[in-house]
């Protein structure tokens, strides 16, 4: 999936007017490949993501919380 995204950037120029990589509804492609997890899950797609809510843990562990 992420090579197949890195494949239709790399379109050239004169070409993004009909391959134009900001149309595309990455959910869609991704179901297409039977994936089961949303794209900004998968291969550092949604890293600016993370970046933006450093608030939200990615681990939630009950245990550590118990006393």
């Amino acid at each position: 999936y992420v090579s197949w995204i890195r494949f239709y950037s790399s379109y050239p120029r004169d070409m993004r007017e009909v391959f134009n990589r900001k149309d595309l509804h990455l959910g869609h492609y991704a179901k297409s490949f039977a994936l089961r997890d949303p794209p900004r899950r998968i291969g550092g797609i949604g890293k600016s993501l993370k970046e933006k809510n450093p608030s939200k843990s990615e681990h939630n562990n009950r245990l550590s919380n118990e006393r």
